[in-house]
């Protein structure tokens, strides 16, 4: 059920995956890791020992599964290494990963659409065509709006079809609500450092929420598919671990604790 690669990582789920049904819809997930992108020699980026998704049921059955409302993902227990390199990290390759996918499926979803506006214009066209040569009264009149009414029924049929087409492609809509990560800490290390064997510093993260995840990082279309969704869930938490990171350098939030050796 949870997906095998995330952001161009691979993702496993060593715990398993468990599901409940009460009012909602409960997705359990446990000891999960994320690893790294290639090119970087930490053994992973990030495991959690517990992730709890809650699904909107009544909307989920009322769309016949094509509408996913999930109305909290609550993220415990998480730890994630952060490999620092000369002019980048794990976490910013990761976001690269992530930014690209989200700007290819924008692309993709934006031909998709410029396609069917083609289709429809030509049948609008065709269509005029026919009107206008079906009120002459002449045979060549009434020849060509033959011709024109034909263009039109095949311009119209192939709208159709292609329309058909895109619904049985459509992806599933997935809206997020909610998110906590709790209980976040961050190893901080160098590819250097840990080739050497360096001890790894600590750092203790506050907890992380957001309201209404979908409305303030979702995509631009208004649906976005499950994969989507999850990726840019992914790269907005790395983003805000990041920005955590510089904050305790700066001693605004989080607190470091004392080194941990490399296992």
């Amino acid at each position: 059920m949870a997906p095998k690669y995330l952001g161009g990582a691979k993702l496993s789920v060593a715990g398993g995956v468990r599901f409940w049904v009460g009012c909602t819809f409960h997705v359990e997930l446990y000891n999960v890791t994320l690893y790294n992108v290639e090119g970087f020699e930490t053994e992973h980026m990030a495991t959690v020992k517990h992730i709890g998704v809650c699904i909107n049921l009544a909307k989920l059955i009322a769309s016949c599964g094509k509408k996913v409302e999930v109305t909290l993902i609550k993220i415990e227990h998480c730890n994630i290494i952060f490999e620092k390199q000369y002019w980048s990290s794990n976490i910013d390759a990761m976001q690269k990963k992530i930014n690209a996918a989200a700007e290819e499926e924008q692309a993709d979803a934006e031909a998709v659409a410029e396609e069917e506006q083609s289709f429809a214009e030509a049948a609008k066209a065709a269509k005029a065509e026919a009107e206008a040569a079906a009120k002459a009264k002449a045979e060549a009149a009434k020849a060509k709006a033959e011709e024109a009414k034909a263009n039109a029924d095949k311009a119209a049929k192939e709208l159709a079809q292609h329309k058909k087409q895109q619904k049985t492609k459509k992806k599933r809509e997935v809206t997020l609500k909610n998110v906590m990560l709790t209980d976040v800490t961050v190893q901080i290390t160098g590819t250097h450092q840990h080739q050497a064997g360096v001890m790894r510093k600590v750092v203790a993260l506050k907890d992380i929420k957001f309201d209404h995840f979908s409305e303030e990082f979702g995509s631009k279309q208004k649906a976005s598919s499950a994969s989507f969704m999850i990726e840019m869930l992914i790269g907005t938490i790395l983003k805000t671990v990041l920005h955590s990171i510089v904050n305790v350098g700066e001693g605004v939030t989080g607190t470091v604790s004392d080194s941990c050796a490399v296992s």
